[in-house]
């Protein structure tokens, strides 16, 4: 996969067409049995930080669910933004930088549920 670490045992399985969970074309499929797992980093302002501005939200999962998603970019970088829903409010966290190839093969595996 484009610029993103995966497990180096495993390669990422090809995701599998399901229904999804609420039926919103956006929604999250169920996740798959061994799901490939990848390397979240706490957001912390990093768009702010690194480019003095917000990304742009290119796309976004359903929030039917405890855990959505974001594809984001700014400045020539793409990362997806996983949002926890917690007791003490939101946690956001980022996946590696990638190119967008890279996010838009995440973006793929996230949503059909064969990465977490």
């Amino acid at each position: 996969m484009s610029g993103l670490d995966a497990a180096p045992d495993r390669l990422l399985p090809v995701p599998a067409q399901r229904k999804p969970r609420c039926g919103e074309a956006h929604c999250l499929t169920p996740t798959v049995p061994k799901p490939v797992t990848l390397t979240w980093e706490l957001e912390a302002d990093w768009w702010r930080r690194r480019f003095g501005k917000e990304a742009r939200v290119l796309r976004h999962t359903c929030l039917c669910q405890p855990i959505s998603y974001e594809e984001l970019t700014c400045g020539g970088v793409y990362r997806i933004r996983r949002i926890v829903v917690a007791n003490t409010g939101l946690l956001n966290y980022l996946s590696p930088q990638t190119t967008q190839r890279g996010a838009d093969e995440l973006w793929e595996l996230i949503i059909h549920g064969t990465a977490v």
